[in-house]
Protein backbone atom coordinates (compact mmCIF):
# COMPACT_ATOMS: atom_id res chain seq x y z
CA UNK A 1 0.00 0.00 0.00
CA UNK A 2 2.95 1.71 0.64
CA UNK A 3 4.50 2.01 -2.81
CA UNK A 4 1.05 2.73 -4.43
CA UNK A 5 0.45 5.56 -2.57
CA UNK A 6 4.01 7.00 -3.34
CA UNK A 7 3.88 5.93 -7.07
CA UNK A 8 0.68 7.74 -7.14
CA UNK A 9 2.09 10.96 -5.61
CA UNK A 10 4.86 11.26 -7.92
CA UNK A 11 2.64 10.83 -10.64
CA UNK A 12 0.79 14.11 -9.43
CA UNK A 13 4.09 15.71 -9.43
CA UNK A 14 6.04 14.71 -12.71
CA UNK A 15 4.83 13.02 -15.92
CA UNK A 16 6.94 9.78 -16.36
CA UNK A 17 9.04 9.17 -19.52
CA UNK A 18 7.87 6.76 -22.06
CA UNK A 19 8.71 5.44 -25.44
CA UNK A 20 5.92 3.54 -26.74
CA UNK A 21 4.11 3.10 -23.51
CA UNK A 22 7.00 1.11 -21.28
CA UNK A 23 10.81 2.38 -21.68
CA UNK A 24 12.26 5.47 -20.15
CA UNK A 25 14.54 7.10 -22.90
CA UNK A 26 18.10 8.49 -20.89
CA UNK A 27 20.18 7.46 -18.29
CA UNK A 28 18.31 9.17 -15.43
CA UNK A 29 14.67 8.90 -16.79
CA UNK A 30 12.42 6.82 -14.25
CA UNK A 31 11.82 6.04 -10.78
CA UNK A 32 15.40 5.35 -8.42
CA UNK A 33 14.87 3.95 -4.74
CA UNK A 34 17.65 5.65 -2.25
CA UNK A 35 19.65 2.78 -0.92
CA UNK A 36 22.04 5.10 0.94
CA UNK A 37 23.21 8.37 1.82
CA UNK A 38 26.01 10.20 3.66
CA UNK A 39 25.86 13.84 4.64
CA UNK A 40 28.49 15.64 6.28
CA UNK A 41 29.48 19.01 7.17
CA UNK A 42 32.35 20.63 9.11
CA UNK A 43 32.78 17.81 11.97
CA UNK A 44 29.92 15.56 11.31
CA UNK A 45 29.09 13.01 9.19
CA UNK A 46 25.29 11.18 9.00
CA UNK A 47 25.16 8.10 6.90
CA UNK A 48 21.75 6.05 6.64
CA UNK A 49 20.44 2.78 5.32
CA UNK A 50 17.47 2.80 3.88
CA UNK A 51 14.70 0.23 5.06
CA UNK A 52 10.99 -0.47 5.81
CA UNK A 53 10.84 3.05 8.01
CA UNK A 54 13.01 4.94 6.04
CA UNK A 55 12.72 5.74 2.25
CA UNK A 56 13.45 7.82 -0.72
CA UNK A 57 12.59 7.47 -3.94
CA UNK A 58 13.42 9.75 -6.58
CA UNK A 59 11.92 9.81 -10.38
CA UNK A 60 13.39 12.14 -13.43
CA UNK A 61 10.77 12.93 -16.47
CA UNK A 62 12.26 14.49 -19.20
CA UNK A 63 13.38 17.96 -17.60
CA UNK A 64 11.68 17.53 -14.18
CA UNK A 65 12.10 15.49 -11.52
CA UNK A 66 10.43 14.86 -8.02
CA UNK A 67 11.52 12.77 -4.66
CA UNK A 68 9.41 12.08 -1.46
CA UNK A 69 10.76 10.70 1.65
CA UNK A 70 9.72 9.18 4.78
CA UNK A 71 11.48 8.60 7.81
CA UNK A 72 10.97 8.56 11.79
CA UNK A 73 9.63 12.30 12.77
CA UNK A 74 11.96 13.49 15.20
CA UNK A 75 10.29 14.49 18.44
CA UNK A 76 7.74 11.04 18.18
CA UNK A 77 9.33 7.62 17.87
CA UNK A 78 6.23 6.57 17.00
CA UNK A 79 5.50 8.75 13.93
CA UNK A 80 6.50 8.75 10.59
CA UNK A 81 7.24 12.32 8.59
CA UNK A 82 7.10 12.30 5.02
CA UNK A 83 8.08 15.14 2.71
CA UNK A 84 9.00 15.46 -0.90
CA UNK A 85 10.29 18.74 -3.39
CA UNK A 86 10.25 18.71 -6.67
CA UNK A 87 12.23 21.09 -10.00
CA UNK A 88 13.93 20.64 -13.56
CA UNK A 89 17.61 19.35 -14.07
CA UNK A 90 19.82 19.01 -16.67
CA UNK A 91 22.46 16.36 -17.27
CA UNK A 92 25.63 16.86 -19.22
CA UNK A 93 28.13 14.29 -19.16
CA UNK A 94 28.13 13.10 -15.65
CA UNK A 95 26.96 16.85 -14.17
CA UNK A 96 23.58 16.78 -12.69
CA UNK A 97 22.20 20.33 -11.98
CA UNK A 98 18.71 20.40 -10.07
CA UNK A 99 17.27 23.23 -9.73
CA UNK A 100 14.28 23.53 -6.94
CA UNK A 101 10.89 24.77 -7.57
CA UNK A 102 9.50 23.32 -4.65
CA UNK A 103 10.84 21.61 -1.42
CA UNK A 104 9.91 22.18 2.58
CA UNK A 105 13.38 24.19 3.05
CA UNK A 106 12.30 27.60 1.35
CA UNK A 107 15.82 28.63 1.32
CA UNK A 108 15.95 25.65 -1.56
CA UNK A 109 13.44 27.31 -3.53
CA UNK A 110 14.80 28.48 -6.57
CA UNK A 111 18.59 27.31 -6.10
CA UNK A 112 20.39 25.29 -8.78
CA UNK A 113 22.65 22.60 -7.54
CA UNK A 114 24.98 20.99 -9.09
CA UNK A 115 26.26 17.38 -8.90
CA UNK A 116 28.21 14.69 -10.14
CA UNK A 117 26.41 11.41 -11.10
CA UNK A 118 27.79 8.02 -12.12
CA UNK A 119 26.11 5.24 -13.25
CA UNK A 120 27.12 1.85 -12.49
CA UNK A 121 24.36 -1.19 -13.42
CA UNK A 122 21.05 -0.17 -12.79
CA UNK A 123 22.89 2.06 -9.67
CA UNK A 124 23.11 5.60 -9.55
CA UNK A 125 25.88 7.75 -7.04
CA UNK A 126 24.95 10.96 -6.74
CA UNK A 127 27.80 12.98 -5.18
CA UNK A 128 28.45 16.47 -4.11
CA UNK A 129 29.02 19.93 -2.49
CA UNK A 130 25.94 21.79 -1.46
CA UNK A 131 27.06 25.29 -2.28
CA UNK A 132 23.78 27.04 -2.97
CA UNK A 133 22.71 29.74 -0.95
CA UNK A 134 22.48 27.14 2.64
CA UNK A 135 21.86 28.30 5.93
CA UNK A 136 25.17 28.88 8.12
CA UNK A 137 26.87 26.04 9.19
CA UNK A 138 26.19 24.31 6.36
CA UNK A 139 28.98 25.76 3.86
CA UNK A 140 30.57 22.46 3.71
CA UNK A 141 27.77 20.62 3.45
CA UNK A 142 28.45 17.10 1.17
CA UNK A 143 26.33 14.06 -0.06
CA UNK A 144 26.54 11.13 -1.15
CA UNK A 145 23.43 9.13 -1.84
CA UNK A 146 23.48 5.70 -3.82
CA UNK A 147 20.16 5.12 -5.96
CA UNK A 148 19.11 1.67 -7.49
CA UNK A 149 16.51 1.98 -10.91
CA UNK A 150 13.29 0.43 -9.78
CA UNK A 151 11.13 -1.84 -12.29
Amino acid sequence: MKKFLLFFFFLSLVLACTNQGDVCKGPLEGFWELQYYEWSWDDTTVTWTMDEWNQQTKIFGKDNYAFLKMGPAWKDSMALTIYGGKGTYTLTGDTLVETVELWDWMAMIGQSVTFRVEFRGDSMIQTGPITADVPEGWESFQLMEVYTRME
